[in-house]
């Protein structure tokens, strides 16, 4: 233990006398350090601890599928729900959730809140308790006895001052009375939820009863010893016994049992393993540099080594001193690596825009904690051996004769200098693997950027608002409503027009129905024709930009309920009439003629537009006058003259004059939701760029570093050349063929490996090959030229070599 503090000390020692070298080797490291500290914190979050609840290995989402097609989906009915909890036998406990929007009044006037819908075993089943009051009971599952609510602590806090007597009182919600019977911790976060305000029960959900309404989400808990298998074995049972008793809605239907938050995690898996992949990469070409460096390093150290062989070391001995030097070094680096860590946890999360993608920060609690500290002190200890070990093992091992003589320093550093070359040969490899992959994701984020939305995305404000169930009751004073607010909006200054919309493109909400076709055979069972439904105002399609192929636009007096009129989109004209011009055809949305007596006429076709977000396709999608088809929730589009954010006060303004109780839940431009869509291309783009301009500039001074050293040792060499009369020009050409040749090399070895890693990423590339040519052509040149550059320094320095000097030297 002595003699391992004295090699600290005596390393210490060392590296204090020599502060470049100390400074270059740790600042190298830690850079390295920090960088795989940062994404491990988001690793360990996203995909080793996803889910925050005890025992979370017993917890599954239930899912519908279609035996035929295998789609699969979380939704399912709250009478299929009822039916399962009812008719299972594996199951501790079975819940339903969705995500919904109530309209709070009171004293501190109107707000929007987020609720989760949800059934009474929702809480028990996450094992969580209310820290005030209680969880809803069963009998609160039963349609016409849901006026009960429990608040989120942060609701609770900030209109409510934490006033424990709420518990017990009511609040209003859509202008209804709701007991609260409980306060859920702030701590309390529901990924597939998002940010909720307060829980409600999902029997209140007006459409709660229909068995055709797939709008709840099903997870459950296992009973201990049953396997997924299992699960889904007998849950395919029990809806072939629901098919018996309603055919028209569980024939050819199944159910899949998979990991809670596997689906919700998907997207993030295979971005943050890559990640993690490219910052392990970073980390190499760091500890590559500091073995360069510690090479270099021996050259000068060669003499004491071999004394210290001489006067009785041995070759263990002198092992244990260097990489206690190495590990000190990696400790150091580790320790500042740490702090850049912090600063990189902050720059990852400040490339987050509000809304959804920062909810992921508050779930998943991205940040420095125990673990996360403990890998960082793995690593270093891991860099420290991986760096050290090879220029220990050289450093112990010298030709003592050769060492002792004067001239031994260069007669010992052709072997080293082969090494150190192979050292470089990797970084430029390493290095162009993630040159590539920044480029690659360069060019996936300029053609999603480049993507038509199919609509003019400039100068619209949306104003987003819910009415509530018992002041706007009926389909006549929701439509009249929304009629009589598009009049006020319309006539605020630099204001062009208004529509409103159930629906908005590009934020992955979608609405879809049955449809059944005039003239064309009715589906098999088990099989429909889908389309997703619009709710819209006249104005809407112009408004917004959306181009007409065929007919006319929707006007006011598309407005009979029972002689409907609809606009459908090129998809779903391609779809169902391919062969024909669909205006003037004709659907409904029933099969049976005496539940839907009236079918539905084409009057327009509209270009495609993209709902599901830039890089997805399109869907079949129609769309209904409002007054048709009435919605409580609605975004209202205004088209402006002008920045559109100018204009949000006038808009909120309008609103309270229609309406002092009615709140708004958003205003933003549409230029925002476009970005919010493709937060997760921007993010990956930047994180690979940073990444791949860390691994250039390690590997440049790696190429710089190699060379530099290369020119030192062959000083008596490059005399002698000059004084036989070469000329600078030769001299320069020789050093940086060098450092070409190892560049060469390096990136020959590294397109291989850079094209597989494009294969691992294809998921996350859109409009781009993952072996395109371009890319891997132009980053290759360009690393190259770097490489020359960073040799024509050292080559420089070469030509300025005294050739009487150079041949005294040995």
């Amino acid at each position: 233990m002595i003699s391992f503090l004295e090699d600290i000390r005596y390393g210490l020692r060392t590296f204090l006398k020599n502060p470049g070298f100390t400074a270059v080797a740790v600042l190298s490291l830690a850079l390295g350090i920090g960088a795989v500290t940062s994404v491990y914190s988001m690793v360990s979050s996203v995909l080793i601890h996803p889910t925050p609840f005890e025992d979370s290995a017993t917890i599954v989402q239930i899912e519908n599928i279609n035996l035929t097609t295998r789609e699969d989906g979380w939704s399912v009915a709250y009478p299929q729900l009822q039916d399962w909890k009812e008719r299972n036998t594996v199951f501790e406990q079975l819940s339903g959730f969705s995500s919904s929007g109530y309209n709070l009044t009171g004293e501190k006037g109107p707000e929007f809140v987020d609720v989760g819908m949800i059934t009474s075993d929702f809480f028990p089943l996450l094992r969580v308790q209310p820290i005030l009051g209680r969880n809803l009971n069963p009998d609160e599952d039963v349609i016409g006895n849901t006026n009960v609510v429990m608040l989120g602590e942060k609701l609770w806090e900030a209109r409510y001052d934490r006033d424990e007597s709420m518990v017990g009182n009511a609040i209003t919600l859509n202008g209804e009375p709701y007991t609260v019977v409980g306060i859920i911790p702030e701590d309390f976060r529901f990924l597939e939820m998002g940010q909720v305000d307060l829980f409600a029960p999902a029997a209140g959900r007006e459409y709660a009863s229909t068995r055709g309404s797939h709008w709840l989400r099903c997870i459950g808990r296992l009973k201990d010893d049953v396997s997924f298998e299992k699960a889904e074995a007998e849950m395919n049972a029990v809806v072939r016994g629901m098919e018996k008793e309603f055919p028209e809605h569980y024939t050819d239907r199944g159910v899949a049992i998979k990991s809670y938050g596997s689906d919700s995690t998907e997207d993030l898996r295979v971005a943050f393993l890559i990640l993690f992949g490219c910052v392990g990469f970073v980390l190499l070409i760091a500890c590559v540099n500091v073995a360069n460096l510690l090479l270099a390093k021996v050259a000068g150290r060669q003499k004491e080594v071999t004394i210290r062989i001489a006067l009785g070391a041995g070759r263990g001995r002198l092992i244990r001193q260097l990489l206690t030097e190495s590990m000190v070094l990696a400790l150091l680096g580790g320790a500042l690596g740490i702090l850049f860590s912090l600063w990189g946890i902050d720059f990852i999360i400040a490339l987050l825009p509000p809304g959804d993608a920062m909810f992921y920060v508050e779930y998943f609690e991205f940040g420095m904690n125990a673990e996360v500290l403990s890998v960082t002190l793995a690593i270093a200890l891991m860099t420290g051996i991986i760096f050290g070990l090879v220029p220990a093992l050289q450093a112990s091992n010298p030709d003592l004769n050769q060492s002792l003589k004067e001239g031994g320093a260069a007669g010992s550093g052709k072997k080293r200098h082969r090494l150190l070359g192979t050292l470089v040969v990797a970084e430029i490899a390493l290095a162009l693997i993630l040159l590539i992959s920044a480029g690659l994701m360069m060019q996936s984020f300029q053609n999603v950027r480049k993507v038509d939305p199919g609509f003019d995305t400039s100068n619209l404000l949306v104003v987003s608002l819910g009415l509530s169930e018992k002041e706007y009751d009926t389909d006549e004073k929701q439509a009249l409503f929304y009629k009589q607010l598009e009049e006020r909006l319309a006539a605020i200054g630099n204001v062009q027009s208004v529509g409103a919309s159930g629906l908005l493109p590009l934020t992955n909400s979608n609405s879809t129905t049955s449809i059944f076709i005039e003239g064309q055979p009715e589906p098999e069972p088990g099989k429909y024709n889908h389309a997703g439904i619009r709710a819209v105002t006249p104005n809407y399609a112009q408004t917004m930009g959306f181009s007409l192929l065929e007919g006319r636009y929707m006007t006011a007096q598309d407005n009979d309920k029972n002689n409907r009129n609809a606009l459908i989109n090129a998809s779903m004209a391609e779809r169902y009439w391919p062969d024909e011009n669909a205006v003037g055809k004709r659907f409904r949305l029933s099969q049976k003629e005496d539940e839907d007596p009236n079918w539905i006429t084409i009057v327009g076709i509209l270009g495609n537009v993209r709902y599901s977000g830039l890089t997805e396709g399109y869907q079949p999608e129609f769309f209904l006058n409002h007054e048709v088809n009435t919605w409580r929730y609605m975004n209202m589009v205004l088209r402006t003259e002008g920045d559109p954010t100018a204009l949000a006060n006038a808009a909120r303004l309008a609103v309270r004059d229609l309406d002092p109780n009615q709140p708004v839940y958003d205003i933003d431009t549409m230029e925002s939701y476009i970005s919010e869509s493709i937060w997760m291309n921007r993010f990956t783009t930047i994180l690979f760029g940073v990444l791949a301009v860390m691994a250039l500039t390690l590997s440049i001074i790696g190429v710089y570093g190699v060379i530099n050293y290369s020119v030192s040792q062959r000083t008596h060499e490059i005399g002698i050349r000059m004084a036989l009369g070469a000329q600078v020009t030769d001299v320069q050409g020789l050093i940086v063929r060098q450092g070409l040749k190892l560049a060469t090399i390096g990136v020959l070895l590294g397109l291989p490996c850079a094209y597989g890693l494009g294969k691992l990423m294809a998921s996350l590339l859109f409009g781009v090959s993952t072996g395109d040519p371009f890319t891997f052509a132009a980053v290759s040149l360009i690393l190259v030229f770097i490489a020359i550059m960073a040799s024509f320094i050292p080559a420089r320095k070469a030509t300025k070599v005294n050739p009487v000097v150079a041949l005294r030297y040995e």
